[in-house]
């Protein structure tokens, strides 16, 4: 048990970064008129994610295990990371073109401002 509390100590000063620099991010790479979008889509994550994260774990726990939370989790974290890897990598492969020496890229598009709403779709 010390060691859940443990790591889930540095889980969360891990995971603090991005609430702390995201929405400067945001700002940095966002266009102003779209701007207030981004930060709002940014934003639910945090609060969507502890509300159904808590709502099913307590399900989880409640009718089988505490340990088949992590078993849920371990489990959907490699299918939803190829999923989205896959989906970004066939976009860059569609919006890349190769210069003569193969090393060196260039991109037919300037990236446009609705790239979260296509990352998270």
């Amino acid at each position: 048990m010390s060691s859940l509390i443990g790591f889930h100590f540095l889980a969360g000063s891990a995971g603090s970064a991005p609430l702390a620099l995201g929405a400067g991010t945001i700002a940095d790479i966002m266009e102003p008129q779209n701007r207030g979008l981004a930060i709002a889509v940014w934003a639910t994550g945090p609060v969507v994610g502890s509300v159904v994260g808590t709502v099913c774990g307590g399900f989880l726990t409640e009718n089988a295990s505490w340990r088949w939370a992590f078993w849920v989790i371990a489990t959907l974290v490699p299918s939803f990371l190829s999923t989205i890897e896959g989906k970004r990598r066939n976009r860059l492969r569609s919006t890349v073109v190769s210069a003569q020496d193969s090393h060196f890229y260039s991109v037919k598009h300037e990236p446009q401002s609705s790239y979260l709403a296509r990352e998270s779709a």
